[in-house]
C-alpha cells in the first residue's frame, strides 16, 4: 500500500510539473511582451515626432512666406523712411547749434522721435535675424541623429533652409539692423560736421 500511495504521489507532483511551466519560461515571455510593447512605444512616439516635425516646417515656411512679402512691400518704404529720417536728425541737431532761441526744445524732440523710430525698426530687423539663426541651433540640438531614416531626412532639410539667415533689407542696398542705425548715426555725425566747418568759414 505504501508503494502505491509513493508511486500516485510522484505521479501527481509530474502532471504539476507539466501543467506549470518554469519560471525561467515565464519570465522570459514576459520580458518578449514587454519588449513587443516598448517596440510599438518607440514606433508610436517616432511617428508622433515625425508629425509634430511636419507641423513645425509647415509653419516655418509660413513664418518665411510672410518675411518675404513683408520684405517685398516694405523695403522701398524703409528705403524712404530711413533717408528722410537721416537728413531730418542731422538738419535738427545742425540747427540746434546756431539757433539759440526757445525753438530748441521742439528741434531735440524732433531729433529724439526720429533716432527712436529708426531704433525701433532696425531693433525689429535685428530680433528677425536673430530668431532666424536660433531655429538652426535648436534643430542640431534635438538629437536627430538618434532617430529613423525619414526622420534624419526631414531635419536635415530643415537644417539645409534654416542656414540662410531672414534679413529685411532696404531696397537690398543694405540690412536693417542694429549695426546699420549705427552706421547711420556715424553718417550723421560726418555730415553734421561738415556743415559745422561751412557754418564757421
Amino acid at each position: 500500500m505504501q508503494t502505491t500511495d509513493k508511486n500516485l504521489q510522484i505521479q501527481e507532483e509530474s502532471e504539476e510539473k507539466a501543467e506549470k511551466p518554469s519560471e525561467s519560461v515565464t519570465g522570459n515571455i514576459a520580458s518578449n511582451v514587454e519588449d513587443i510593447g516598448n517596440t510599438r512605444d518607440v514606433k508610436y512616439l517616432e511617428g508622433s515626432v515625425e508629425e509634430y516635425l511636419v507641423a513645425c516646417v509647415k509653419y516655418h515656411q509660413a513664418i518665411l512666406q510672410i518675411s518675404e512679402s513683408i520684405q517685398e512691400i516694405l523695403s522701398p518704404v524703409m528705403l524712404a523712411s530711413f533717408l528722410t529720417n537721416e537728413v531730418m536728425i542731422c538738419v535738427a541737431a545742425f540747427q540746434m547749434t546756431i539757433d539759440e532761441s526757445n525753438g530748441q526744445v521742439k528741434l531735440f524732440a524732433s531729433l529724439l522721435k526720429d533716432a527712436i523710430y529708426l531704433l525701433m525698426i532696425c531693433w525689429c530687423g535685428e530680433q528677425l535675424t536673430e530668431q532666424s539663426l536660433t531655429v538652426n541651433e535648436v534643430i542640431y540640438d534635438s538629437h536627430w541623429y538618434n532617430r529613423s531614416p525619414k526622420l534624419k531626412k526631414m531635419v536635415q532639410m530643415c537644417l539645409m533652409r534654416s542656414q540662410k539667415p531672414v534679413r529685411l533689407t532696404a531696397a537690398k542696398l543694405f540690412t536693417v539692423s542694429l549695426e546699420t542705425f549705427s552706421d547711420i548715426f556715424n553718417k550723421v555725425y560726418a555730415y553734421f560736421t561738415i556743415l559745422r566747418n561751412m557754418w564757421g568759414e
